[in-house]
């Protein structure tokens, strides 16, 4: 929400007098929701400096805040590193059933396999292993001699016309 009022106005209208008891639980479920916090100042009608204030005001909004947010973190990141090793649920499969007494509908109790999904795996490990998974490796290589030398300025003069120091 962005905010045409005044820091008066945000003070009796968007702070202290606004905040309500119940905030901190509805914070709670925005947050493992994922709710950021422009989010949530568009849900309690305030400005987005307000939910800050807020949380540095309030410890017990500040607490919902961060226990609805760690929450949902660790979920994803359950999710996310089931679907990277793979992992079974139970599921049950409808059929109809045609027959001369009419049509019936049948259920089957199983167990449904999804296999590990190279893509998640890949995420994972670039963001937990970073050193040794990463896409993008630096390699520093050693050119000795005048060839060293001519490729030093080269990268230097480059520098410089891209405006970097």
């Amino acid at each position: 929400m962005e905010c045409s009022v005044s820091k008066t106005e945000d003070k009796k209208v968007h702070g202290h007098t606004k905040y309500q008891e119940d905030y901190p639980r509805q914070a709670h479920k925005l947050c493992l929701l994922g709710a950021t916090d422009e989010e949530m100042s568009e849900f309690f009608q305030v400005c987005r400096d307000t939910i800050i204030r807020w949380r540095n005001e309030y410890p017990d909004f500040a607490d919902a805040c961060a226990a609805g947010k760690t929450a949902a973190d660790a979920q994803v990141a359950d999710a996310l590193f089931n679907r990277a090793i793979g992992y079974n649920h139970p599921d049950t499969k409808m059929f109809l059933s045609h027959s001369e007494q009419g049509t019936t509908i049948l259920s089957e109790e199983y167990t449904k396999h999804y296999p590990p999904d190279t893509a998640a795996c890949k995420w994972w490990l670039n963001n937990r292993q970073k050193d040794k998974w990463q896409d993008k490796q630096e390699i520093e290589v050693k050119v000795s001699g005048d060839r060293g030398a001519r490729l030093l300025a080269a990268k230097k003069r480059i520098k410089e016309e891209n405006g970097e120091s």
